[in-house]
């Protein structure tokens, strides 16, 4: 699903918070020190759910482009072999968010997986 189609369907079922302002996004940039990929510009989010576990964007690395999400649960950080990749884009992250009915998608695949 592409990414124009993916924001459609956010605004559709979620109440979403206004976008931030090419400004914003320049200012975050600077404060960070790394540029957001495409997927990110239109979307920027962070992420966190309500135990205090995270979804980690790896900006370390990137494929075609755009960086990997992790499954960034305190315990394992920053260990990378702890924090397994979950997608390789935050769109990816986004549809299989948006498929999962609130639910955490990513978990089932890392238990066949791991």
């Amino acid at each position: 699903m592409s990414m124009s189609a993916l924001l459609e369907e956010v605004s559709r079922l979620h109440h979403a918070r206004p976008p931030a302002t090419p400004a914003q996004l320049d200012a975050f940039e600077q404060r960070v020190g790394w540029r957001l990929d495409p997927d990110l510009r239109a979307f920027y989010p962070i992420c966190e759910v309500r135990d205090g576990n995270y979804v980690l964007l790896d900006v370390s690395q990137q494929y075609d482009g755009r960086y990997p999400l992790r499954d960034g649960f305190p315990e394992g950080f920053p260990d990378p072999t702890q924090c397994p990749r979950i997608a390789s884009s935050f769109s990816e992250f986004l549809a299989g968010a948006l498929r999962s009915n609130g639910r955490w998608f990513w978990l089932k695949k890392l238990m066949q997986d791991g």
